[in-house]
């Protein structure tokens, strides 16, 4: 099941921490930037699950609410037969694992408890790690700077993950644990809620670091 479109669209980077990223890049000699998806991952064999949970319950519904015609008694035509019975059963699940897989696409909360932590932690690094490849690779073409080195600030929020990334030139700059530590801070502010501030606040102290330790 594919989710729609709004659900994995890219909330994107507000003009003012664009703005603030690229005076400190430009004051810290390196490229900073910041990607802020929706969610990193499809989970499809989540919203499955949710389907095929919903799908056994209306078939088990039906089993209990529609009565045989064998058990109905002399003298009653209620009841249906059991191939009847089995075959209301089998529309039911079908019927009820679609609705549920679609409406696990439009309300990802319902599929979360179904989403391994791993998948999550998986998802968001493979995703961020492609965002920082697609980076280096704009700055590496004729005037993208791509000799000032890539900082990048990955954000996702369905997951409630963050993870911070540069390329080889950049991590040498920052030194051992620099991007580590800048992804605590980044995470530390997002508990607060505002997402602006917080890559913000970020982005100050990444330029704190590469002003201590110069190209």
């Amino acid at each position: 099941m594919r989710q729609p479109a709004d659900d994995l669209a890219d909330p994107g980077v507000s003009p003012r921490v664009a703005q603030a990223m690229a005076e400190a890049g430009a004051r810290a000699g390196v490229g900073l930037t910041a990607v802020v998806a929706g969610a990193s991952g499809r989970y499809d064999r989540a919203e499955d699950i949710v389907g095929m949970w919903l799908g056994l319950g209306l078939a088990a519904w039906v089993w209990f609410a529609v009565p045989d015609a064998a058990d109905a008694g002399p003298g009653s035509w209620a009841g249906v037969t059991e191939g009847v019975k089995f075959a209301a059963m089998a529309g039911a699940w079908a019927a009820g694992f679609v609705v549920g897989a679609v409406a696990a696409s439009y309300l990802p909360a319902l599929r979360r408890p179904f989403v391994p932590k791993r998948e999550l932690f998986t998802c968001v690094e493979r995703a961020a790690d492609a965002a920082l490849g697609r980076e280096v690779l704009a700055r590496s073409a004729p005037g993208g700077g791509g000799d000032a080195g890539v900082l990048l600030f990955y954000v996702s929020r369905y997951e409630r993950r963050a993870v911070v990334l540069a390329d080889a030139a950049t991590i040498e700059r920052l030194g051992s644990g620099g991007t580590e530590a800048l992804c605590r801070e980044l995470t530390g502010r997002l508990a607060d809620g505002d997402t602006d501030a917080a890559l913000i606040e970020a982005t100050r102290r990444a330029e704190v670091l590469f002003k201590k330790k110069p190209c």
